[in-house]
């Protein structure tokens, strides 16, 4: 049996080494750092993942990024709802598609800052092989000297062949393949930016799902918001007509339902809502103010009213003029009780501020009673 020689194996040991840049001081030694083979693993919170990283702010999925080994390389794949950003220029990694790694790249997971090592190819050679035991050699040099190992050649050979007859197959130059650049993620939908820009709410952490629940609760709100000053501005409009106030304005909303005005505050062109809004919303503060200002005048004109030189005058038309002299102690003893309510050290206002705020509030625990009954609560 001839002896065969046997080949050495190589091939590469790629190694992916991801490390923790700055981790918590409780994190355990074994947790700083992980290796991944060409078999790959998944990084998250999870106890079944290949590095398994505790996170008490729940920022980190438990299946938060896949690595994954093919044709050379390793690439990154997020999974997770929070996202994974590179540190260094802040861009986000477009969600579950797939991102080639390269040596010295810093990702943002949570709270954790990674960065990403490559290891050298390191050439190994398969394990040697013995000869076989059963392998049978033949030393018998007597054998050896009986056949030759070849036949002589003769002294003289003829090589008619030209030279411009024989073929020579020329070397083809190979172009080396350039290298596939990695894809291009998509940018951010500038929709998101304006409408976090509009919201006054930073919402770039927070997913397209997340920000889409987001734009949904901002429309039930406003639609509320709306329909809750659409009441106000009809009940301030009540007030006036039972009062007998003119309108300071002809407001056209008032009588309009609060869907229609949500309509034309949105799709109108004509009409900046903006303006109107603001212009509504000062119309109620005014007449909050206004509101104030003249029950304190009322009450004033009514102490006027009431002064001792208004009733002297009134009983010297309606009565004889003996009635008062009949009554003279009354009359002083009323005179000095409306001169104390009218000096404003003593305060015609503290009495007034009294009554006022006895009967609000008494008026406002009846409306909230009123709205729990209504709403069906106790």
């Amino acid at each position: 049996m001839p002896f065969s020689a046997i080949s050495e194996a190589e091939g590469s040991n790629m190694q992916l080494v991801m490390q923790l840049l700055d981790p918590p001081s409780d994190l355990p030694s074994h947790l700083l750092s992980m290796s991944f083979t060409h078999q790959g693993g998944i990084i998250g919170r999870s106890h079944q993942s290949q590095w398994c990283l505790p996170d008490v702010t729940a920022k980190l999925s438990g299946r938060h990024a896949h690595v994954t080994y093919r044709d050379g390389h390793f690439y990154l794949t997020d999974l997770s709802q929070n996202g994974i950003w590179l540190h260094k220029d802040q861009r986000r990694l477009e969600k579950a598609r797939t991102y080639r790694i390269d040596d010295g790249t810093v990702y943002q997971m949570s709270d954790f800052k990674i960065v990403a090592r490559l290891t050298q190819p390191v050439e190994h050679q398969a394990p040697s092989v013995g000869i076989p035991e059963d392998y049978q050699f033949d030393l018998s040099l007597d054998r050896q000297d009986q056949q030759p190992q070849c036949e002589p050649l003769p002294a003289h050979m003829q090589d008619h062949a030209p030279l411009e007859t024989q073929h020579f197959p020329l070397p083809t130059l190979m172009v080396e393949a350039e290298p596939t650049p990695p894809p291009t993620p998509t940018p951010p939908d500038p929709f998101w930016q304006d409408f976090s820009a509009a919201l006054g709410v930073d919402l770039r952490h927070l997913d397209e799902p997340a920000q889409k629940a987001v734009a949904i609760k901002a429309a039930r709100l406003l639609r509320l918001s709306v329909a809750g000053v659409h009441q106000c501005l009809h009940t301030c409009s009540s007030i006036k007509n039972e009062m007998g106030i003119p309108p300071t304005v002809d407001n056209p909303a008032v009588n309009e339902p609060s869907e229609s005005l949500l309509e034309k505050l949105l799709l109108s062109n004509g009409t900046n809502a903006t303006v109107h809004l603001k212009e509504q919303l000062r119309s109620l503060q005014s007449h909050q103010l206004a509101t104030l200002a003249a029950s304190r005048a009322a009450w004033r004109g009514a102490l006027e009213q009431w002064a001792p030189n208004n009733l002297a005058l009134h009983f010297e038309q309606q009565e004889p003029r003996r009635r008062l002299f009949r009554n003279a102690g009354y009359w002083r003893a009323y005179c000095r009780f409306h001169q104390e309510l009218s000096q404003q050290d003593s305060g015609p206002d503290r009495v007034w501020t009294r009554h006022f705020v006895q009967a609000y509030t008494e008026q406002q625990r009846l409306l909230n009673n009123l709205s729990l009954l209504s709403s069906g609560e106790r």
